[in-house]
């Protein structure tokens, strides 16, 4: 009998995600992060940036700065 092969993808975590990325991954929703964004809770080019094409990416490194030092 052949033992069954397990194949495994490793994906390293990106500096850059789209909304429904992002949402995915911090546990949030889509709509979440556009309020944030429409309410300037996160800035341009600190926590999110628009690419060339018009599409805006979520900077996860943005976001963790601002969770950081985020009070109560």
């Amino acid at each position: 009998m052949n033992a069954a092969t397990v194949e495994m993808v490793v994906v390293a975590p990106a500096e850059y995600m789209t909304i429904k990325g992002a949402a995915a991954a911090l546990g949030m929703t889509e709509l979440a992060i556009r309020k944030r964004i429409e309410r300037a809770a996160w800035v341009e080019g600190h926590q999110w940036r628009r690419s060339p094409d018009g599409r805006i990416w979520i900077s996860m490194k943005g976001v963790k700065a601002w969770v950081e030092t985020a009070t109560a």
